[in-house]
Parts: C-alpha cells; structure tokens; sequence
C-alpha cells in the first residue's frame, strides 16, 4: 500500500511539474506592428512590420501567491521572439535566478535591421499592451490578480534600446529595473529622467567596447555626476554578485563580443537576482 501510494505520489509530482512551466504566444490590439496609421515607409504588408505576437512564458518555480513581477525583454536587429529566446537561454537564465517573474516578449521589427517600435512611439499604446497582457494572464489562469506591487523589469540586447526608452518614457506602471545588453545608444536624457521618475529603479547597463555603447555610456556617468546621482564603474568579470545587489546604478564594461553578453556568465541571472 506505501509503495503504491508512493508511486501515486511521484506521478502527481510529475504532472505538478509538467504543468507549473507554461510558455505560449497571444497577439494583441496593441502591439507595435502592425501600424494603426497610414505609412507608407512601413506598409503592413511588410513581414517585418506586421507581426503583433507576444511570447509569454512563465516558469516552473513561479508562484502566484508571492510577490511578482513583469519582466518584458526586447529583442535586436536580425530578430524575432522566438529565435532570441533559444539564442539567449532566457528560459533557462530566468530558472537560474530563481526569480519570481513572467517573461513577456512582444514582437518588434521581425527579422530587420531596424529598431522602430511602431505604435509605441506614440503615448499610452503601451499602456494599452499591457492591459492586453493583464487580461489574458487572468484568462489563463496564470494569475488571481494584478495590483501595483507587480512592477516592470524591462530588459533589452543591442538595437532593442529604443523600445527600452519607448517603456521607459510612456509606462503608467512602475518600472523597477532597467537591464541593458549592449543596448544604450544615445538615449542618456531619457534614461536620467525614468531614474528621477522611478526613484528605487535600478538600472545595469552592461556594454562592449562598441564605440556607440562606449560613447552614450560617457555621456550618460557625465549626466549622473551633474545630478549627484550615485553609480558603480566596473570591468564586468570584476562585480561581484553583492554589488550587484548594492548598487542603484551600474555601468558595466566587457570584453565580450556583442552577441555574447546576453548569455554568457549568465549575466542575466545574475542581473534578475540583483533587482528583486
């Protein structure tokens, strides 16, 4: 009788497991793409600027009934949700962490070399995404409710920045991290002012030698020093997870290639266990 409630036991274990990782695609109303205007530089019979999908994935160590928080990652040039989250071990890095969050990654500019955000330069579309997100969270099941306490962890690799500054600049909910892979390019003012608007958000911006990363990164430790705002400087392979955990602000050089700093030393782990 033990052995075989025994084996009961390791089967509902298995299903409990089984159904704790969750990961699918929705599409909304209010994605970037495709456009709600007339453009013609971006005609919606354009694969790269039609795609309204969103990936969600929500890990098996996700508990609902703990503080949580949105964690939204932009993909680069020569890209798309799918293909970045195999290519940067998200899944994988977000597990690591051990990090209470459900990762959402809405499509930008699908395959292309471009980082125009579409109907999210204008204000309030991604306010509406984010209802979006909100609702279909609930519908699924995945969530009770949605309250302020969920906050924005916001995180992007290299032409993603200006999707990064487009939340940075619109969102109504609060952001609570900003985690730049190579992604800093030339949108110093933007970042200052959503620092002074979220006054606990952290920022990590982790650049290579990349002269346009190199650049804004000056430009932007001027714009801090000028405000008396408080930053660490560091080689990257010298940060230790502490002050990571410590620091507000951080500016992270690396001899990585460009490709590689979203994955290797799991920076993004590291970086998620940071900013809880």
């Amino acid at each position: 009788m033990k052995k075989f409630l025994g084996i009961i036991c390791m089967i509902v274990g298995f299903v409990n497991i089984a159904f704790s990782q969750k990961q699918f695609t929705f599409t909304s109303g209010n994605s970037m793409f495709p456009l709600k205007t007339v453009n013609a530089k971006y005609p919606s019979n354009d694969s790269r600027f039609n795609d309204n999908s969103c990936l969600v994935y929500v890990p098996k160590h996700f508990n609902k009934n703990k503080p949580w928080n949105f964690m939204l990652w932009f993909h680069g040039w020569n890209n798309n949700i799918q293909s970045t989250i195999e290519q940067f071990k998200l899944r994988e890095q977000i597990v690591l962490s051990g990090a209470n969050v459900i990762l959402i990654m809405p499509e930008g500019v699908k395959n292309g070399n471009d980082s125009y955000c579409g109907n999210w330069e204008q204000a309030n579309y991604f306010n509406y995404f984010m209802e979006d997100v909100k609702l279909k969270l609930k519908s699924e099941k995945i969530v009770d409710k949605i309250t302020a306490e969920n906050q924005l962890i916001i995180a992007g690799h290299s032409g993603a920045s200006r999707a990064l500054v487009q939340v940075m600049d619109y969102s109504s909910i609060t952001i609570k991290a900003i985690l730049m892979f190579d992604a800093i390019y030339n949108h110093e003012t933007n970042i200052i002012k959503c620092l002074k608007k979220f006054s606990s958000c952290k920022l990590i911006n982790l650049h290579t030698s990349r002269e346009a990363c190199t650049i804004s990164t000056k430009n932007l430790i001027q714009l801090m020093q000028k405000q008396n705002m408080g930053y660490l400087q560091k080689q990257d392979t010298d940060v230790t997870d502490a002050e990571l955990k410590n620091n507000r602000i951080l500016c992270l050089s690396s001899n990585l290639s460009h490709n590689d700093v979203p994955v290797s030393y799991n920076y993004l782990s590291r970086f998620l266990k940071a900013s809880e």
